[in-house]
């Protein structure tokens, strides 16, 4: 036997504020996938810069 912790009428509910939630999520997602290869530029400009081997 299961053990329900929210009912169906409570889960629908809740639904609205989980995909408000996960556009938050994906759009973080996003401005972290941007910040990254920025900054992965920046270290392979400044080891191209200073002659030291890109990683």
């Amino acid at each position: 036997m299961t053990t329900r912790i929210f009912t169906p009428s409570e889960a629908n509910a809740l639904l609205p504020e989980l995909i408000k939630d996960l556009h938050q999520l994906q759009a973080l997602t996003r401005q972290f996938e941007e910040r990254y290869r920025e900054l992965q530029s920046r270290k392979a400009t400044y080891a191209q810069s200073a002659g030291l081997p890109a990683y």
